[in-house]
């Protein structure tokens, strides 16, 4: 699963807006980190997964969420509604149009009742993640009137678009983004109150960065820089002791996570 992070805490104010209007619902799952990572539950069984509550988030000095990341099957995110998670995302991106909405909308219907946030894709990136190849000939951009009856019918509160970004690295070249389509989507959704969510943003610029968050971007997923930041210091022969190797590797993790914080002007938005 993707490192995650977002520029503001819109996401939050957005589901107690949800609490105020619902009081009888129980209050149980979210929407994602304002700044966090999000450890991946594949290959791992009902059994042996931990519930979110036993990683006594009460006790951390900043407030956080744990948000599921690319539930793409029905079975694994009805397991995931009841593990108190505080939000989720329904992957349908692999499926046709017509079978995403349906796939979404049943999803985002019971994540509502349990007041979790709920983040959908529309279209598809091409690249790897979590050993999930796409091919670029498997790639979709977001259509703009499909995006229209998606977030209507669906009812999700953030979008995941694909607008030429990428899951892992991007190519030599450089990233080619539509910033154009970004624009028309942010206009979509804004109007519509669903958040832009822009994954694959591994590897982009500065100036890349900031010109999407002025184009409404209000997450970014984040997950190879952080990946390699890990395995390179695990690669240093600096340090041979399995305790300073593992202590190391997190803290050059942390170096990348501070650092995107700061880049996506996430940073001291703990609320």
């Amino acid at each position: 699963m993707a490192m995650e992070f977002k520029t503001k805490a819109t996401m939050q104010q957005k589901k107690k807006e949800a609490q105020d209007t619902q009081p009888n619902l129980r209050i149980g799952e979210n929407l994602r980190n304002e700044e966090w990572e999000i450890e991946s539950t594949e290959n791992q069984t009902s059994e042996n997964r931990r519930e979110p509550q036993e990683q006594n988030k009460e006790d951390d000095e900043v407030p956080i969420t744990v948000h599921f990341d690319h539930g793409n099957s029905k079975q694994e995110l009805l397991e995931v509604l009841e593990m108190g998670f505080d939000s989720l995302m329904v992957d349908g991106s692999h499926l046709p149009f017509k079978d995403n909405v349906s796939y979404t909308k049943y999803i985002s219907s019971l994540a509502h009742s349990k007041k979790m946030l709920v983040e959908a894709e529309l279209g598809r990136l091409s690249g790897t993640e979590d050993d999930l190849t796409v091919e670029d000939y498997e790639t979709k951009l977001t259509d703009i009137n499909q995006a229209y009856e998606f977030i209507d019918t669906t009812a999700i509160d953030a979008l995941a678009v694909c607008m030429g970004n990428v899951h892992g690295k991007y190519p030599p070249s450089g990233p080619n983004l539509r910033l154009d389509l970004l624009k028309d989507l942010y206009g979509l959704c804004s109007k519509k109150g669903v958040h832009v969510v822009l994954h694959g943003a591994s590897g982009l610029s500065k100036e890349i960065i900031e010109e999407c968050i002025k184009l409404g971007v209000r997450k970014f997923n984040v997950n190879t820089e952080v990946r390699k930041a890990y395995m390179d210091a695990l690669s240093s022969p600096n340090k041979k002791d399995l305790i300073y190797v593992m202590t190391s590797a997190k803290e050059a993790m942390k170096a990348v996570i501070a650092e995107k914080m700061c880049l996506f002007g996430s940073a001291g938005k703990a609320c």
